[in-house]
């Protein structure tokens, strides 16, 4: 077997990439014409370096072509709400799967709390609201490490998205939105704009509290006396994790609640939480 029509063609691919110098004409007319030469190729050590450098350069390619927001993956060509992969860290080895809300007032938000039929209990406990829980096709909660990790690197802005039982829809929006770290996991959250009421302007500069963890500012706590969890004052205007109560009910604030919309005997069909950086 002939090797010659694979070194020529090797030296050639070489010659057109810039890795070899032309020397002599050689007189091989089946596979060389008048302007094909036979290579010089570098040295092995050079040829090595260069193939690593075009392997970071493409390794860092991938990584600028990651998508690090819900509003990239839009960007991207994706127009369909749901589920999808994100690397919103500066790490960007690290990865985060969540729901990306396209549905309205695009590019599109991170879903961070979601309630829509009740299938899921939400009366739980602190290392289930630190760590998340939930279905994240359905109802969940992403976690208050993650809401920490990713408004400590990115400034957000926070939009509640609601819905009664009768189809009317209203919103809340606020220019900014931050979890901090540590045991308390305080919530920064002001600049409200829409059109349900400003339902969360008691818990800017709160704690987050659960059943089995007591930080508001109330003699009791919170969470147990009205089955939820959140940064509750003393307690609530919003109780976004209450029990789903499906419309009016008779017992006190304990529902998926927005006060300055239906008080403090309705609970919502729909609640959804959503951030996205400003």
């Amino acid at each position: 077997m002939s090797y010659l029509p694979i070194v020529v063609s090797f030296c050639a691919a070489l010659l057109s990439s810039g890795y070899a110098q032309r020397s002599q004409i050689v007189p091989f007319d089946q596979y060389t014409s008048n302007d094909l030469s036979i290579c010089q190729c570098p040295d092995v050590n050079d040829l090595q370096s260069e193939v690593a450098d075009m392997q970071e350069r493409l390794d860092m390619l991938e990584e600028r072509l990651k998508n690090t927001t819900c509003e990239e993956v839009w960007k991207s060509g994706v127009t369909e709400s749901g589920v999808y992969t994100i690397y919103p860290y500066f790490d960007r080895t690290k990865y985060l799967d969540v729901y990306c809300d396209f549905s309205i007032d695009l590019p599109g938000w991170i879903t961070f709390q979601r309630r829509i039929d009740g299938s899921e209990d939400f009366f739980l406990y602190w290392n289930d609201y630190a760590n998340g829980f939930g279905d994240l096709d359905t109802e969940f909660w992403l976690g208050l490490e993650t809401l920490h990790q990713l408004t400590s690197e990115r400034e957000y802005e926070l939009r509640v998205d609601m819905e009664d039982f009768e189809g009317e829809i209203r919103y809340a929006k606020y220019s900014t939105f931050k979890v901090g770290g540590g045991i308390g996991y305080t919530l920064q959250v002001n600049g409200y704009s829409g059109n349900a009421g400003d339902a969360m302007k008691g818990n800017n500069g709160m704690k987050f509290t659960t059943r089995n963890k007591d930080q508001d500012i109330y003699p009791n706590n919170c969470a147990s006396e009205f089955q939820g969890a959140w940064w509750y004052n003393a307690c609530h205007l919003t109780n976004p994790n209450g029990l789903y109560l499906a419309g009016p009910h008779h017992s006190f604030a304990d529902g998926v609640e927005w006060y300055t919309w239906h008080g403090h005997y309705y609970s919502l069909k729909r609640m959804e939480f959503k951030i996205r950086t400003k």
